[in-house]
């Protein structure tokens, strides 16, 4: 197993490039989990979510992401080599 290195975003977009997913379905899902009043704010949220490599996150936005890119919450942390 490898170390973990914090919320990989260059696998999240990797992951939205196979999958076909967009900024806005990361929004959508940020959105749903969070009862987000705006969804406007939920994919400026999503933006950001997408370019913050390395940092931490919080488990719903984790959620939000794998939902929306059809990925493993392993593969986004870099845990693991395996998408799904």
């Amino acid at each position: 197993m490898e170390k973990y290195k914090g919320f990989r975003a260059d696998r999240l977009k990797k992951a939205m490039e196979e999958n076909g997913a967009t900024v806005e379905d990361i929004g959508k899902s940020l959105y749903e989990v969070f009862g987000l009043k705006e969804m406007d704010f939920a994919c400026e949220c999503a933006e950001t979510l997408i370019y913050s490599n390395g940092h931490d996150i919080s488990a719903g936005e984790l959620y939000a992401a794998c939902k929306a890119a059809n990925v493993s919450a392993d593969y986004i942390l870099g845990l693991s080599d395996e998408m799904y």
